[in-house]
């Protein structure tokens, strides 16, 4: 068999013959046009899938940030994606929230004085598969640790020097 001839060309032609042969047979079996199914099961995905997350905002604390956002609509939870200054090159999962009512997480076991992004992204569920929405992200920190004994051994107008 020479490739790039005449018989290759006569192989791939009876392959096309074959696949469009069957797609026909399929269509009149099914008496379903083939691309009346395809609109229909994207149009059912699209209607599963639930609205962007809006409104993302953050409160602070020494060792904790509370993130709270807008209902998503069609949502039947959140997913917490969490990327911290200590692994700063890749968003990981962190949480779940669930009940799409449910619009704000808390986590309190971080550590003071560190940048934190975060993204929420919602889900639905339905007929046990999972639908996921478009997030919205947010870079936080946490307040620093409180300074104590300082000692000031030098005051300007304009500075302090500190020990």
């Amino acid at each position: 068999m020479k490739w790039g001839g005449v018989y290759e060309k006569s192989i791939l032609k009876r392959i096309f013959a074959i696949l469009l042969s069957s797609a026909i047979m399929f269509s009149a079996c099914a008496s379903i046009p083939i691309s009346t199914f395809s609109v229909s099961a994207a149009e059912t995905a699209s209607n599963n899938i639930p609205s962007a997350v809006t409104g993302l905002k953050f409160t602070s604390q020494t060792n904790s940030i509370t993130l709270s956002w807008n209902e998503s609509e069609g949502a039947s939870g959140y997913y917490i994606y969490l990327k911290s200054s200590k692994e700063p090159y890749n968003f990981y999962g962190y949480a779940t929230v669930e009940g799409g009512k449910n619009t704000s997480w808390t986590n309190e076991n971080l550590s003071s004085g560190r940048i934190y992004e975060f993204r929420v992204l919602p889900y639905k569920t339905v007929d046990s598969k999972i639908y996921k929405g478009d997030y919205a992200e947010i870079s936080t920190i946490t307040i620093p640790a409180t300074v104590r004994k300082v000692i000031v051994s030098d005051i300007t107008d304009t500075s302090l020097m500190l020990k």
